[in-house]
């Protein structure tokens, strides 16, 4: 039933505002939905919005630590959105212990996904606020080839521009750059 719900406001959302790309957040299956659920959602998300739309999967809607609950789970789910025409996936695999992840992370990289693999989640040092000095640790191991920081949390503009600097250079890392927006609220809006 969740499937077909997120099916039908995922279609929705993109037809009414115009926009052609969105980053699906659903528990994984560390959390509460069962893999095969998950594999139904993805696909049901898909067909329902056509092979035209740029689709990502964020499992972290609360605090689920992982994707999935192993490496052999993570590959199956990889290969399954390689096959559905995802552009990426985050965190497939348990953010911490972090230097126990970094092997598994390279041998998710090592089967050449279509898709961009970003490491992330809840407690993990690589993710919103990653540190430039953990970001290249992780993309010279070899673990992923997506990166996301901000400019908004924790080093502010000159520390997303130095990831933006190093992606460009490198030329096969994509950086999922989080900027925070707002405006001055108006005179007499009622707000103190």
């Amino acid at each position: 039933m969740v499937a077909v719900i997120l099916q039908k406001q995922v279609a929705s959302y993109l037809e009414r505002t115009g926009m052609i790309a969105t980053k699906l957040h659903l528990p994984g299956n560390e959390d509460s939905m069962p893999l095969k659920d998950i594999l139904n959602t993805l696909t049901g998300v898909r067909k329902a919005v056509g092979d035209d739309k740029i689709l990502a999967w964020d499992p972290y809607p609360r605090k689920a630590e992982s994707a999935t609950t192993s490496l052999n789970e993570a590959k199956a789910m990889i290969r399954h959105m390689d096959d559905l025409n995802y552009a990426w996936f985050e965190g497939p695999l348990l953010p911490v212990p972090y230097d126990e992840q970094i092997p598994k992370y390279v041998e998710l990289m090592q089967m050449k996904p279509k898709l961009r693999i970003q490491a992330e989640g809840h407690e993990s040092p690589i993710g919103d606020g990653t540190l430039y000095s953990d970001m290249v640790r992780r993309v010279e191991a070899g673990t992923v080839n997506q990166c996301s920081t901000d400019a908004y949390m924790r080093e502010g503009l000159t520390h997303a521009k130095r990831f933006l600097d190093d992606a460009k250079a490198r030329g096969d890392l994509v950086i999922n750059l989080h900027l925070g927006l707002g405006s001055p609220r108006p005179p007499g809006d009622g707000l103190r």
